[in-house]
């Protein structure tokens, strides 16, 4: 992993992203781009959350054996101990009673479920989820993979590979419960074949999934975070500002009131002119965010 060109790469992901949310350039013409930078810059990927321990050592969502031993692990913020363990489940196989099923849940066209992992701290309960692609265009044939990030229970019908960023607010307050592992290790870990026949049995399953569907993450990401933010669009309002307001979790006008002037200044890469066009844009909607320091006034 090199973070330096991590940051670097997601930069420029995000300034191609924006010429395409402008309409200077194509959607086809963005995720081309995003792809080269993608494959040319490199550097790996980020820490997944929660996906080590205290000491830095990571969790392998596929072991070796499919023991489900488990073990004691305390969290660095008091939270109780919690029991991890690795099941191995694929699909038609019985769960413990303990353990949620949500297989048939994460199917999602263009995609193979890998493996889910529950997590759980002082918020409550919390999912991850690893998908690969079960269709590509890339010439090396790789196996290519993503986590949704951790979400909540309740959104486990809707979440797509990508959804949270790696800077998630629970990430540091997790301890991980289990992993339920659909696919066999060998789909990840083996050679390309076994990962090649595994998508042709679950064709053949009766499984209703379009496993020759393109799922291009980067692409399906875009188009989720257009949906997502329609109405803070429709404003005018400037990329930054809306990809700021998205990390407080605000995607629609009525959420704008969970949000004040002071918390938006303080945001990476908000400058004062930008905050100030933003302003003027919803005031011109006939919006105006709340102001601390006028509600300090009014209550003294």
């Amino acid at each position: 992993m090199d973070a330096v060109k991590i940051r670097v790469r997601q930069d420029l992901e995000r300034m191609v992203i924006n010429y395409f949310l402008r309409g200077d350039i194509t959607e086809d013409q963005s995720a081309r781009l995003c792809d080269f930078i993608d494959n040319t810059i490199g550097g790996g990927d980020f820490p997944q959350p929660f996906r080590g321990n205290k000491q830095g050592r990571a969790l392998i969502p596929f072991p070796t054996t499919y023991t489900g031993a488990k073990t004691n692990k305390a969290s660095a913020d008091n939270i109780p101990p919690a029991i991890s363990s690795e099941i191995y489940a694929p699909y038609g196989e019985p769960l413990p009673e303990d353990v949620e099923d949500f297989r048939e849940t994460l199917q999602r066209d263009g995609l193979i479920l890998i493996c889910y992992q529950k997590l759980e701290s002082r918020e409550g309960a919390f999912f991850d989820v690893l998908w690969a692609q079960s269709n590509s265009r890339n010439e090396k044939k790789r196996r290519i993979c993503q986590w949704s990030g951790p979400v909540r229970p309740e959104l486990l019908p809707y979440v797509f590979p990508l959804d949270v960023e790696y800077t998630h607010n629970y990430h540091e307050k997790c301890t991980l419960v289990y992993t339920v592992n659909v696919a066999p290790e060998s789909v990840m870990k083996g050679p390309l074949s076994d990962y090649e026949a595994y998508i042709e049995e679950l064709k053949k399953s009766g499984l209703q999934v379009n496993f020759d569907y393109v799922f291009n993450f980067n692409a399906e990401k875009r188009n989720r975070f257009l949906e997502k933010n329609k109405e803070l669009f429709a404003l005018k309002l400037p990329t930054r500002i809306i990809n700021a307001l998205n990390d407080r979790e605000i995607y629609r006008v009525k959420d704008l009131k969970r949000i004040t002037i002071q918390e938006l200044r303080t945001a990476q890469q908000i400058g004062e002119r930008t905050l100030n066009e933003t302003l003027a844009l919803l005031e011109k909607a006939g919006i105006k965010l709340q102001d601390e320091n006028q509600n300090k006034e009014a209550a003294k």
